[in-house]
């Protein structure tokens, strides 16, 4: 559903809004999230190089990084199902959140709007 709605939001970009931009996804589950997983799981989405990475590591680091932006996850014991919430987190070209958004409609709008907006900026690709 959160790359659905990514795809969205990129469609509103042109091409060379689209060069500027970078999606990282980072995994919630980096214990079988491996490369390979993320590869196929890349090419079934439609998630293309050079817009859209997606990113797993040792579960210490992916971990770390999830609470440092976060991102809340509780593993069902029984089934391995992950429950977590959904964020868009927008970073600036100077590597700062300039926005959070969840999914929804309102939101999509608004996440299209920011991206519009730190695209228009002057600098290096963040």
């Amino acid at each position: 559903m959160i790359f659905a709605q990514l795809r969205k939001v990129t469609e509103t970009l042109s091409p060379g809004q689209l060069r500027e931009l970078t999606i990282a996804a980072i995994t919630l589950d980096p214990e079988r999230d491996d490369v390979k997983r993320l590869a196929q799981i890349s090419e079934a989405q439609k998630l293309a190089l050079p817009t859209y990475h997606l990113l797993t590591g040792s579960s210490a680091s992916v971990n770390k990084v999830l609470d440092d932006y976060g991102f809340m996850r509780k593993t069902d014991p029984e089934t391995g199902e992950i429950d977590h919430n959904n964020l868009f987190i927008v970073i600036d070209r100077g590597g700062r959140v300039a926005y959070t958004f969840t999914l929804g409609e309102i939101q999509q709008a608004w996440l299209i709007e920011a991206l519009h907006k730190l695209l228009a900026e002057p600098g290096a690709r963040p």
